[in-house]
């Protein structure tokens, strides 16, 4: 990889299992010759990838060339964009005069006035202002990229700059500068919150990411798994079983649930050509019938958008569904069906699009986002310029009518000098995230660099609603914290943590662009945690969903890796409450699709969700509600159902720790209680470890334990011990033997309740 670091120290806390330690990171071999090189251009770059998040706190440059009094200005940039060089070339810090005293090579130590903290997955030191016979120094050797794509670049680690040329950015002859950047890490050791158990999980790694659905189809209080064309069931023992021939599903490439009928069973729509056009109604046992929709239904592909929701109110969800293009950038096609109550559809386009004519979509939700009980349209549009059209936010008028109020808002509204330029939108989510009880609006973008400050393009942002009386939006973008990523391809929000603040995991397009995971701070702010959650250099594509598929309370993400399917389960160690909702309606949808549900606690904050079905790029939340709450007890919890009166019911006596269907007469049935309670207090030590790991706790009473430990793929390395054990102090002992060097998990099962982390072998 062309990587050379140097361990100068590091220091173990065996307590907490975490190595704290100053780095020097480098890219090239001390022991190669010297080159100088950058002759005639007006910047060199050297790009940088730390091990892990960290503070930047001095750098060592070597310039040669035969002057003796010169001098040149050293920048540091951040992860701008991704890119493999500094197009956005945003300084991290006052730009710093590098001054030569000696003629021929010679080391300058830079000591920062203040230590810069980088979190992503590289960064940027880059030399400007040379004085005449100045020059950055290189290696004589060649090396390799340190990532390869296809579509995303190779990213080499020496780039020059010229600002006039028609072509500003030219590789550096794959070499690396001679520049030294003394870290400080507080950890390089990851908790890895997330694991990949695709594979345990019994799902195939070739599967794409492309339209993914979750929903419980048989009614067994597991959330069973959709993907294009096959639909596999959930075993409720954490792995999952390929139902698709059994049950007679033959779909087309795009799909989801819902029940078309209202008879309390999901259905699958399916969405392609016109023999697969058809609802697959639930029979009940297991298997689906085919209802076409006839020859009226247009073919549809290649969609990007699907989204489902009753948007009338009859009882029976109806669908939106639009794609980005046929031709390459030419508008396509947007499609509105009203259900007739029979699995039958009628088509309703013109009450959004007069001419069929959306734009380029790239995704779509349906949302209350003015709190009147009626459900209004976000359309995702991917285009810079005044035609095609911006995004769309079609308000529902209340009398089957609605009108596109986009301009009376800042979303996607930007430019400059009175000419519009509206962002490449590639996805969108609504959801409570400040807990002020209305929807904003998380956006993702693909903003191009050069896209970004001549036009006032945004990258990804949230935009805060303001509530009543206007209902409009507030762009929070440099409040926020989310890091400019060029190439974002979807973000969805979700309480990863269950501290009650809805967190974000956004993805990207291209190969050597990844996947990053921001936790929600008490101001609302977001802080990158995507080293400490696993997932650092995931190439994700497409977009992503959190869903609690083992019912543990947890949220776990199903996502990309290299444009395949990858099902992550939540380890996240911590004992906060949370609670989870399915709604059985009476006079509308049976699912409750539309539904506003709140939660009080006693004493603390309210909590706001949505019950939604296909937002994004062709990705369907859950039906089910998921809330974390933090260390509050509920209060009361209340159900805005999505009927012809908006009629809401309240329910008291709930508990944290559970999952409840809420029945619309009042009533509620517990589905679950989680296993995934802590079980014991626990001690393991040490950690990290050489040969053996010891896991001391303590029995109340006699019970049946069983400790595993798996590989950071998902793999069982072993049963540590699977018996009953007599109340009193319990002390296990591994064994590591000829296990590998590496992170492994463990988890404890005693009884009913469980306890997992990470433990490191050394």
């Amino acid at each position: 990889m062309g990587k050379y670091l140097s361990f100068l120290v590091f220091v173990l806390l065996m307590a907490v299992g975490d190595v704290f330690g100053v780095d020097t990171l480098r890219h090239y071999d001390p022991a190669a010759g010297s080159v100088t090189v950058g002759g005639g251009y007006e910047m060199i770059i050297a790009r940088f990838e730390p091990q892990a998040p960290g503070y930047i706190n001095k750098l060592y440059v070597t310039l040669g060339g035969n002057s003796t009094s010169g001098t040149a200005k050293l920048h540091l940039y951040g992860h701008d964009g991704g890119t493999a060089f500094p197009q956005w070339q945003e300084d991290l810090i006052t730009p710093i005069t590098l001054t030569k005293t000696q003629s021929g090579d010679e080391q300058i130590e830079v000591n920062l006035p203040n230590p810069v903290w980088v979190d992503n997955n590289q960064f940027f030191v880059a030399i400007s202002d040379l004085s005449t016979f100045v020059y950055p120094t290189a290696t004589t050797e060649a090396t390799v990229a340190s990532c390869k794509s296809s579509n995303g670049g190779d990213y080499y680690y020496l780039f020059f700059y010229n600002s006039a040329s028609s072509n500003p950015w030219v590789l550096g002859n794959r070499k690396t500068l001679k520049i030294d950047v003394v870290m400080d890490y507080p950890t390089t050791t990851s908790h890895n919150y997330m694991k990949d158990v695709t594979l345990a999980a019994g799902l195939p790694d070739n599967l794409s990411n492309k339209d993914v659905a979750w929903g419980d189809y048989n009614n067994d209080n597991y959330l069973d798994l959709l993907i294009g064309q096959k639909l596999f069931k959930n075993n409720k023992d954490g792995t999952f079983t390929d139902v698709t021939d059994s049950c007679g599903l033959d779909t087309a490439k795009y799909t989801m649930f819902a029940d078309f009928n209202n008879d309390g069973w999901l259905d699958i729509l399916s969405l392609g050509d016109s023999v697969h056009n058809v609802v697959y109604s639930n029979n009940q046992d297991g298997t689906f019938t085919a209802n076409p929709f006839g020859v009226a239904f247009p073919t549809f592909g290649p969609l990007k958008a699907i989204s489902i929701a009753d948007v009338n109110k009859d009882m029976y969800p109806d669908f939106f569904t639009a794609r980005l293009w046929t031709t390459y950038g030419v508008s396509d096609s947007a499609f509105l069906y009203y259900n007739d109550g029979s699995l039958g559809f009628t088509e309703q386009t013109s009450l959004l699009f007069p001419n069929g004519i959306n734009g380029n979509c790239r995704g779509s939700i349906w949302t209350d986002y003015d709190n009147d009980g009626d459900l209004d349209l976000y359309v995702v549009n991917y285009v810079t310029q005044t035609t095609p059209p911006r995004d769309r936010l079609f308000k529902n008028n209340g009398d089957g009518t609605f009108t596109d109020v986009i301009g009376n808002t800042p979303l996607d509204n930007n430019g400059s000098n009175g000419n519009p330029f509206y962002n490449m939108s590639s996805g969108v989510d609504f959801g409570d995230y400040d807990n002020d009880g209305d929807m904003d609006v998380l956006l993702p973008t693909l903003a191009h660099p050069h896209h970004m400050k001549p036009y006032d393009v945004r990258p990804t942002t949230i935009f805060k609603n303001s509530g009543a009386p206007n209902y409009t939006f507030v762009d929070q973008r440099g409040k926020h914290n989310l890091q400019y990523e060029e190439t974002h391809a979807g973000s969805t929000w979700g309480d990863v943590d269950n501290d009650g603040l809805m967190d974000i995991v956004t993805t990207a397009f291209y190969g050597c662009r990844y996947i990053d995971i921001y936790i929600q701070q008490p101001d609302n702010s977001y802080k990158m945690e995507t080293f400490d959650y696993g997932l650092a250099d995931i190439v994700t594509g497409e977009d992503a969903i959190w869903v609690d598929y083992n019912n543990d309370g947890w949220l776990d993400l199903s996502c990309g890796k290299d444009n395949k399917f990858r099902l992550y389960q939540s380890y996240y160690p911590h004992g906060k409450h949370w609670v989870e909702f399915d709604l059985r309606s009476t006079t509308g949808n049976s699912q409750g699709i539309g539904a506003r549900v709140t939660v009080q606690t006693v004493g603390g904050p309210t909590y706001t969700r949505e019950v939604t079905a296909g937002k994004g790029q062709m990705m369907q939340h859950p039906a089910r509600v998921h809330f974390g709450l933090g260390y509050w007890p509920i209060d009361k919890v209340t159900v805005r159902w999505p009927d012809s009166n908006n009629t809401t019911t309240t329910y008291t006596g709930l508990s944290s720790k559970r999952i409840y269907r809420l029945n619309q007469d009042g009533s509620n049935d517990l589905l679950t209680v989680s296993g995934r309670e802590e079980a014991t207090p626990l001690k393991v030590f040490p950690n990290p470890a050489t040969s053996e790991i010891y896991f001391n706790f303590t029995l109340p009473e006699k019970s049946f334990v069983k400790l595993d430990v798996y590989s950071s793929t998902g793999q069982k390395v072993t049963t540590v011990t699977s018996q009953e054990m007599s109340m009193g102090n319990q002390l296990l002992k591994w064994s590591r033997g000829d296990v590998p060097n590496g992170i492994y998990y463990y988890n404890l099962i005693i009884g009913n309740k469980q306890q997992s982390g990470s433990v490191v072998l050394k």
